[in-house]
């Protein structure tokens, strides 16, 4: 029996310059997930990351609400990704975010839209980890980090695929000298982190298939009216001192597409972080003279303990009803597709769903002998 599963949603960004306009305003409930959070729920998640990130948290917009749900449904009731609408098609309110927020009453359309989209149904209620995913991607982590941004909208609708859709909007001053001169991602002291990245469109990295989890600075404008130079990203292992190797620092000289500035930075260090191991970051920059600063994070802990599969053919001898991981090592270029192949005996009942496409939570209770085939590795269960 084959299970296939999407690897994480596709992701996408826009952002649009500013124009007026004005319309009626809707209520603040998330639009047709069934028991999806409601939009305050998610809201206060996307400000908890932000606050601690050291930025304003974001006041809920009734209009951006209503143009952030009519998107999501349309992308759902069509089964594409995209800020695009076509004119014609059912559920059409505007071609692009700013006119879809300009139809459903918002003053303006200075927005900037990140969605994703899932098959997955039980993720059609898990807000967090539609956030997650798209904060582990750079250019959609800067757009819900920016500075400027002080109002939300936030839709979800379920049909043919589930689609998140986060509108950001922007009311009052930019960014202000009394915010942080610099936010970096993973904030200091933050925990549950995830280990690994995998896939953000655009594709940050193109050629890789992997890469740790990004660590990213980016400099107030206002505190830092000309770009820092020389800025250097490390990533150092807290108990051992080893630092981390990297595939890239990503900054405007270097960006395949053009959309960091030149106040952005991000680090991909080479292969996912451990879970469970704190970590600290280390930024040197210049202004006026080198500046040196340093944080530290925690990568999410998990209690099931981990198999780590390196040979094509594996034996694993679980307790009976405890959930296990199998993890198997990064491939650069490999498939990050996510199914797997299950073969069991009928006394043997065995439960398996991915954590990411490296990773396989697997449950199996009774006897006998079974086995998962995933990502070119067979792993033989025996209780």
């Amino acid at each position: 029996m084959t299970r296939p599963v999407p690897i994480r949603p596709l992701l996408f960004a826009a952002m649009l310059a500013q124009l007026a306009g004005c319309a009626q305003s809707p209520n603040l409930t998330l639009d047709a997930c069934p028991g999806a959070p409601v939009a305050e729920d998610a809201r206060d998640q996307l400000n908890a990351w932000r606050q601690q990130a050291g930025l304003g948290a974001l006041t809920m917009s009734p209009a951006l609400v209503s143009a952030a749900s009519a998107h999501g449904r349309y992308l759902a009731t069509h089964g594409v990704n995209s800020h695009r609408q076509t004119p014609g098609r059912a559920g059409f309110t505007g071609r692009q975010p700013g006119d879809r927020a300009l139809s459903a009453g918002y003053p303006n359309r200075y927005v900037a839209e990140v969605l994703s989209t899932y098959m997955n149904e039980s993720r059609v209620s898990d807000a967090r980890r539609s956030l997650d995913d798209l904060l582990a991607g750079p250019y959609h982590r800067f757009l819900l980090l920016d500075w400027t941004r002080d109002e939300l909208g936030i839709g979800c609708h379920q049909r043919e695929q589930i689609a998140w859709v986060y509108l950001l909007g922007h009311r009052g001053a930019a960014a202000a000298p009394e915010q942080p001169p610099l936010v970096v991602w993973p904030p200091d002291g933050a925990e549950d982190i995830p280990p690994v990245f995998f896939a953000e469109q655009p594709d940050p990295l193109p050629g890789h298939a992997v890469s740790g989890y990004p660590i990213s600075v980016q400099f107030n404008p206002v505190r830092f009216p000309e770009a820092p130079q020389a800025v250097r990203l490390q990533l150092v292992e807290a108990e051992t001192g080893r630092r981390l190797p990297m595939i890239v620092q990503r900054q405007k000289s270097n960006d395949p597409h053009g959309l960091l500035n030149d106040h952005q930075f991000v680090l991909f260090p080479r292969g996912r972080l451990e879970w469970g191991q704190t970590y600290r970051a280390e930024l040197r920059y210049g202004k006026d003279g080198l500046h040196n600063h340093a944080w530290g994070f925690r990568v999410r802990e998990r209690q099931e303990p981990v198999h780590w599969i390196t040979e094509a053919d594996h034996i694993v001898r679980p307790e009976p009803g405890r959930p296990f991981l199998l993890q198997i090592p990064p491939v650069e270029g490999g498939d990050a597709s996510m199914s797997y192949r299950l073969a069991t005996h009928p006394s043997l009942e065995i439960e398996a769903e991915f954590v990411d496409p490296q990773v396989l939570r697997v449950t199996a209770r009774g006897q006998g002998s079974g086995e998962i085939e995933f990502q070119g590795y067979r792993v033989r269960i025996a209780l």
